[in-house]
């Protein structure tokens, strides 16, 4: 995979004065809860939030990203306070075990982190695989159910 440079941002942007800057972060976060009503559950709010980023950094204001653009997804909350279009499970993988036994599910990274260790301690010959991904792209429906019913 070839890495691209990331570009400079031009040179001769407009100064935003800290009270602009608010407002257009408040522009685009209203924006994106609007996109995801429109767009419902093809919406992607951290690529949404990602481009959002991007215009701060093309702007040469990084530091007026609000940390919770960041630090709230990873915690498996919403920035935008949407319903959890973008909920994120951890699939821990063992294509060596049963299917009822290969795919384990965690909400969690730690407890995700925990188990990926203890299976390839108890086994080296496994291969054990760990990611994370949207529920709704991520779960056959017997897996959508167990799930459900951990939560009930």
């Amino acid at each position: 995979m070839t890495r691209t440079a990331m570009p400079e941002a031009p040179a001769d942007m407009p100064e935003f004065t800290d009270e602009q800057l608010k407002k257009l972060i408040a522009f685009m976060e209203q924006a994106g809860r609007s996109r995801a009503g429109e767009q419902g559950a093809e919406f992607s709010e951290t690529d949404y939030l990602a481009g959002c980023m991007a215009t701060l950094f093309a702007l040469g204001r990084q530091g007026s990203i609000p940390a919770g653009w960041i630090f709230t997804t990873m915690a498996g909350k919403s920035p935008l306070d949407l319903p959890t279009l973008d909920q994120t499970v951890y699939v821990v993988h063992v294509p060596e075990l049963t299917r009822d036994e290969a795919i384990t599910i965690y909400k969690n990274r730690h407890d995700a982190d925990e188990h990926t260790m203890l299976l390839e301690e108890e086994n080296q010959r496994w291969h054990v695989y760990m990611r994370f991904m949207p529920v709704r792209n991520a779960l056959r429906p017997d897996i959508a159910k167990r799930l459900e019913e951990a939560d009930s």
